[in-house]
């Protein structure tokens, strides 16, 4: 659904909910936030799958 949605707005690029997860970790690290705070909210990940998507 969420790809289909953006090929409707005209977006070419794959998008999925795992982008939209990114760019909310993104966001929010970026604004202060801390890595095992984002794992918590991330459902329990570990900081070290985070840190793949938001390089050091």
């Amino acid at each position: 659904m969420i790809q289909r949605r953006a090929v409707a707005a005209g977006i070419g690029t794959a998008v999925g909910n795992h982008t939209f997860r990114a760019t909310g970790i993104t966001a929010y690290l970026k604004n202060g936030g801390t890595l095992e705070k984002a794992a918590a909210m991330d459902a329990g990940k570990r900081c070290g799958s985070i840190e793949v998507i938001i390089p050091a």
